[in-house]
């Protein structure tokens, strides 16, 4: 992997840091909103292992 390659995932996370924090400073609880995301990724997460599972039958 060359260092152009390694540095588009740093960038693209960086990227999304920056947005959350100009995000959080409109909200007027950032608490109550990363609450809510932390839960909607527990859920979307907890459904792809449901996915991944081998079935009981």
């Amino acid at each position: 992997m060359s260092s152009k390659q390694a540095a588009r995932p740093h960038q693209s996370g960086l990227l999304a840091l920056g947005r959350l924090n100009a995000i959080s400073t409109l909200l007027p609880d950032a608490r109550q909103f990363l609450y809510s995301y932390v839960r909607k990724e527990a859920v979307m997460s907890s459904q792809i292992g449901a996915l991944n599972r081998p079935s009981a039958t």
